[in-house]
C-alpha cells in the first residue's frame, strides 16, 4: 500500500491535470451522468484536490468533499473555502447516517482498494444514498496505459489549437508532466491494489445492491470505466430522511465550510452526543484518494 507521503507528495501536482483534455471530459462525463437537480446534496468520496466537487457546486448541489489525504483537502479550501470538507478514511465505512444523499461521486478511488474493501464500500454507497438517489463511479481499467492518455491529449491539442500552440503547451507542462508519468507508474505497480477489468466494476455496483447500472462506458482516453447506479426506491412509507431532514441538511450543508462544523444531521445518532464534527475530523491512515 502507498504512503501518506507518497499521496502528499502526488497532490501537489496533480492539478496540472485541470489543463489536460481528456480529464476535463472525465470530469464533465461524470456530472453529466449524475444529472443532479439543483439543491441535491451529493458525497463526493476521495475529492482529493477538489476539482469535482468544485464543478458539482458550480451545478448548484451542495457537496460533502471527503479524503483520506490532508494535503489534498487543504489544497481544496485554498480553491474554495465556503467548501465543507471532511478527513476520514472510506475503509472505516462511511461516517454518515442511513439515506443521507441524494447522490454520489466517487472518481479513480475504488481501484486502490482491494476487492474485499471494493465490495464494503459499494455497500455503504447503496446504505447512505437516499431511495432514488444516484452514485456515479470511474476507475481505471486493467492494464490502463498512462500513455495512451497522453497522447489522446496530443491529438485533442492538434486538432483543436494547432500544432505549434500545443507543442509550447508539452514542453511548458514537462515537468509535472514527468512527475505525473513516475506517480501513476508507481500506481500501477501496487500489488495492493485491484484494477477492474470490463464488466467488473458493473458487477461490483449490482453486489453492492444498486440498480439500474448503466451500460460500462470508456472515458479518460479510454483508460477508464463509468457507471452509475441508483439505490431502488423504497417500498416502506416514511423511509429515508423526511424532506424536513432533507431542507435543514442542504441549508446546513451549505455554510458548513473549509475549518467549520460539517452538520450533524448527516451523521448517525452515536455521533450526535457532543459537539458538531469538524471539518478536519477523522483518521487519515489508510483509505487513498482521487488518484489518477
Amino acid at each position: 500500500m502507498l504512503s501518506s507521503e507518497f499521496w502528499a507528495q502526488y497532490f501537489k501536482v496533480y492539478d496540472v491535470l485541470n489543463s489536460v483534455p481528456t480529464y476535463r471530459e472525465l470530469l464533465d462525463a461524470i456530472c453529466r451522468e449524475l444529472a443532479p437537480s439543483p439543491g441535491s446534496l451529493v458525497l463526493d468520496v476521495g475529492s482529493g484536490t477538489g476539482n469535482l466537487a468544485l464543478r458539482l457546486q458550480g451545478l448548484g448541489c451542495q457537496v460533502v468533499a471527503m479524503d483520506f489525504c490532508r494535503q489534498a483537502i487543504e489544497c481544496h479550501t485554498t480553491k474554495r473555502r465556503d467548501c465543507c470538507v471532511l478527513l476520514s478514511d472510506l475503509t472505516k465505512g462511511l461516517p454518515f447516517r442511513d439515506a443521507a444523499f441524494d447522490g454520489i461521486v466517487c472518481n479513480n478511488v475504488l481501484y486502490t482498494l482491494s476487492a474485499r474493501d471494493q465490495l464494503k464500500a459499494a455497500k455503504e454507497f447503496q446504505r447512505i444514498l437516499k431511495p432514488g438517489g444516484r452514485a456515479v463511479v470511474a476507475n481505471p481499467r486493467a492494464g490502463w496505459k498512462p500513455t495512451a492518455i497522453y497522447f489522446r491529449n496530443i491529438e485533442y491539442g492538434v486538432r483543436d489549437e494547432g500544432l505549434w500552440v500545443t507543442v509550447k503547451k508539452l514542453l511548458k507542462g514537462i515537468v509535472p508532466t514527468i512527475k505525473m508519468f513516475y506517480y501513476n507508474g508507481k500506481l500501477r505497480k501496487e500489488r495492493e491494489y485491484h484494477y477492474f477489468e470490463f464488466e467488473e466494476q458493473r458487477s461490483l455496483l449490482e453486489a453492492g445492491g444498486l440498480v439500474d447500472i448503466s451500460d460500462t462506458a470508456l472515458v479518460y482516453g479510454d483508460q477508464v470505466l463509468l457507471n452509475s447506479c441508483v439505490k431502488m426506491m423504497s417500498r416502506e412509507p416514511g423511509a429515508g430522511v423526511s424532506a424536513e431532514e432533507h431542507s435543514a441538511t442542504v441549508a446546513e450543508a451549505s455554510f458548513a465550510g473549509a475549518g467549520r462544523k460539517l452538520p450533524l444531521m448527516l451523521f448517525p445518532p452515536s455521533n450526535q452526543d457532543g459537539d458538531e464534527v469538524s471539518a478536519g475530523d477523522g483518521d487519515s491512515s489508510a483509505a487513498p484518494a482521487t488518484s489518477v
